[in-house]
């Protein structure tokens, strides 16, 4: 189409180097809605501003299998748009674009079924944002810096699940990166129950530090390359309660010592309770008021007790964990204690003479409870524990004995 001798309308331009445009014109210039032809097959189709890709529209190269389709600005990627780097689209970015390069919010799955979803500056992950690594069962939820972990952040590892478990076992760190290391002050959460917060130099305990074992045992003091730099004075009793936290934290050197202990492995081969080794009881504190030659039978009672409400116990935990929540990696949650509380509430425990504020103060382990309200608390219930719930935060359900 001409108007006044110049190109005006729909038409079809092929420049000498043989790229080829077809579309509308306005006065001589390609403008408003066109396609794009290079000689090696690739094509553009989309929006067109003064002969430039500006707007929206979608580009297809031919001699990759990479496709794009978003905003343009003087034929760059700028502003949201979605680029696939394979046919299957099992490869691609999806956000915000500056001049062609990836910047501002934006996620990226890979081909492998790993994910990131956050900022971006410079084509590479800056700020804040989550990595999943699927093929490793790994998630890290914090800052970024260049590409790699850089400032605060949350890096999980989870593990196999106990078998007939329906909580996974997970490692987790909360604390500072430097160039993707732990370091700088930190807090690991071990799948077993113990639990290291201090100082970390390139992914290891270094420093200052306090170590809480998963019987309850502290070591508080020096670490060096990873291992406890000074041990205390109830090395002894800490032995006596072996378990494959403490024995790693303390470089292995300890490893098979004699123990009058049963330890409890992941797999519950060394478990002698009539529960498995998905749950642990608690049962000191009620235990000690029997003589000992009954404790071993006191112990079996709670323990059939808790058997045969095994699964209501499970339903009651999965409610109450998942109060408040709005995403899990595999649909399980560990409890807090605010959900315990609610739990509690709910039982109508203050309805028996303990208050909700004797309650919380049961809850954060304060001593200053009225007598009465505190007998009539721990002698009616006993806490159970779920192995693998027990790596972080908050007290698990509870039951009547």
């Amino acid at each position: 189409m001409f108007s006044e001798g110049l190109m005006h309308g729909q038409g079809t331009y092929i420049w000498a180097d043989g790229v080829k445009y077809e579309g509308d014109f306005v006065k001589n210039i390609p403008m408003n809605r066109g396609t794009y032809t290079w000689p090696d097959g690739s094509t553009y189709e989309g929006e067109v501003i003064s002969g430039m890709r500006n707007g929206f529209g979608v580009f297809q190269c031919s001699t990759q299998p990479v496709s794009y389709i978003g905003h343009w600005c003087q034929g760059k990627r700028h502003g949201k748009g979605s680029i696939y780097y394979n046919r299957e689209g099992t490869s691609c970015y999806e956000g915000d674009w500056v001049h062609n390069t990836k910047k501002g919010w934006g996620i990226r799955r890979y081909k492998s079924g790993n994910i990131y979803e956050g900022q971006w500056e410079n084509n590479m992950r800056h700020g804040e944002g989550m990595m999943r690594w699927l093929t490793t069962n790994e998630e890290y939820n914090g800052q970024w810096e260049r590409g790699v972990q850089n400032g605060l952040g949350t890096h999980t590892w989870f593990l196999k699940r106990i078998p007939n478990s329906q909580y996974p076992l997970r490692n987790e760190y909360r604390g500072n990166f430097v160039n993707g290391c732990r370091q700088g002050y930190g807090k690991f959460y071990y799948a077993s129950g113990a639990i290291y917060e201090g100082e970390w130099v390139s992914n290891k305990k270094h420093g200052m530090g306090r170590l809480t074992f998963k019987n309850g045992r502290v070591y508080t003091g020096p670490f060096s390359n990873d291992h406890v730099a000074e041990f205390p004075n109830l090395e002894d009793e800490l032995l006596n309660h072996p378990d494959p936290s403490s024995e790693s934290a303390l470089g292995g050197q300890y490893r098979g010592s004699s123990s009058t202990e049963i330890v409890r492995r992941l797999d519950g081969s060394g478990s002698d309770s009539v529960l498995g080794s998905t749950i642990e009881l608690d049962l000191l504190l009620l235990l000690s008021e029997y003589p000992e030659t009954e404790q071993a039978e006191e112990r079996k009672q709670v323990e059939y007790a808790v058997l045969r409400n095994i699964t209501e116990l499970r339903r009651i935990y999965s409610f109450y964990s998942s109060l408040g929540c709005n995403r899990s990696p595999d649909n399980t949650y560990l409890m807090t204690k605010l959900q315990f509380w609610r739990f509690l509430k709910d039982c109508k425990f203050h309805h028996h003479k303990i208050t909700l504020a004797d309650m919380d103060r049961v809850l954060s382990g304060a001593e200053n409870v009225p007598e009465e309200a505190a007998s009539g608390c721990d002698s009616n219930a006993a806490t159970i524990y779920s192995r693998e719930g027990s790596t972080t935060q908050g007290p698990p359900a509870c039951v009547c004995k």
